[in-house]
């Protein structure tokens, strides 16, 4: 996702070169090629390079550095570092990153073959959007539903919930279920690449097991002020990350919603989508000028069908193969509802303070 006021990285020094770099990131597909943003000797530079890596991974190369200072990914970098040739490529010894490396390849081989469906159910599980086309991506921004591909407080939640079930035996009560949860949180970061809205969610996830561990019961504001505070203290860079932004204003306005006093089902989950919704406004407005008018509906409508597909999918890649066909099917749903709501009012910014 793009930067608003993204702080500069140090220049690095165009030149030849021929060492080390730490990818930072998963490799991504580009109009010339794959890249990766990686920390190098040099300072954190964009990577230009064909390899069979992926993030944590240590890859020895040589290539040519030009100081073009920039922003990819949601990292800043200083460099441009084009490989010539690969040396040497020494996997991660990091263990989630082991662990989670392998739980995003059994995501990805339990939805082969891909379509348009299955590639959004990528996204719902691994926020995985490579395979979704770039005009469905528009649609589903255009439309309120982005956020769906953008892992979070939910899909942690049913990551927990499925982790649970797996572990069985050994899930069995509240401490020890927690126990499961607290080992389990890191493997899922990784496989859905530590975006920064799955570490805020994953966190606050890591702080309520704990204090279950403990005896203490926290409240959802407790976790998100302890959680958010924790991960800007850790990387200040994180304030100017707009995935970081939205995810803390969603969940902001979740939580005020969730308290409106509404009766009903129905409205009651209007009163949590309206108030999510609303929160990220001011984002949205800044970061891509338009905000979608009618998303608190749109969103009404998509969430349970995502829930249904992003469970579905989960227990399809666990084993139960046969599921992913009905999870692709309401996938599919969720996508021509993308398509026909992005053509809905889109508010600009005097329109969207007239109607607030």
């Amino acid at each position: 996702m793009a930067l608003v006021g993204t702080p500069a990285a140090p220049a690095a020094h165009s030149g030849a070169f021929d060492g080390t770099v730490r990818l930072d990131t998963d490799l991504h597909d580009g109009r010339y090629g794959s890249w990766a943003i990686g920390t190098s000797p040099s300072g954190k530079l964009l990577v230009e390079v064909e390899a069979d890596a992926s993030r944590g991974d240590l890859i020895e190369v040589t290539g040519s550095i030009v100081a073009e200072p920039g922003s990819a990914d949601g990292r800043a970098y200083g460099g441009i570092l084009t490989v010539d040739s690969v040396v040497d490529v020494k996997p991660s010894g990091f263990l989630p990153h082991r662990a989670g490396r392998w739980v995003r390849e059994r995501v990805i081989n339990g939805l082969e073959p891909f379509d348009d469906s299955r590639a959004l159910l990528a996204g719902f599980l691994i926020g995985d959007v490579s395979r979704i086309p770039e005009i469905d991506i528009e649609a589903m921004r255009r439309s309120g539903l982005a956020h769906f591909v953008a892992v979070s407080g939910s899909n942690v939640a049913l990551f927990l919930t499925l982790l649970a079930v797996v572990a069985g035996p050994l899930a069995l009560g509240p401490r020890r279920r927690a126990v499961v949860g607290l080992m389990g949180l890191p493997v899922y970061a990784a496989a859905t690449g530590f975006e920064p809205s799955v570490m805020r969610a994953s966190l606050m996830a890591g702080l309520a097991l704990s204090g279950r561990l403990v005896g203490l019961a926290l409240e959802a504001w407790q976790l998100l002020a302890v959680a958010v505070g924790g991960l800007v203290l850790y990387d200040p860079a994180l304030t100017s990350n707009v995935g970081f932004q939205l995810s803390v204003a969603a969940t902001a306005g979740v939580l005020v919603g969730a308290r409106w006093p509404v009766r009903g089902v129905v409205r009651r989950a209007l009163a949590v989508t309206m108030g999510a919704q609303l929160a990220v406004a001011p984002l949205i407005m800044f970061s891509f000028g338009s905000v979608p008018l009618m998303s608190p509906v749109v969103n009404l409508l998509a969430a349970p069908l995502v829930t249904a597909s992003t469970g579905l999918a989960a227990l399809g890649v666990a084993g139960l193969g046969f599921l992913v066909e009905p999870a692709g099917w309401l996938a599919g749903m969720v996508l021509s509802l993308a398509r026909g709501a992005a053509g809905w009012p889109q508010l600009s910014l005097l329109p969207l303070v007239g109607v607030i």
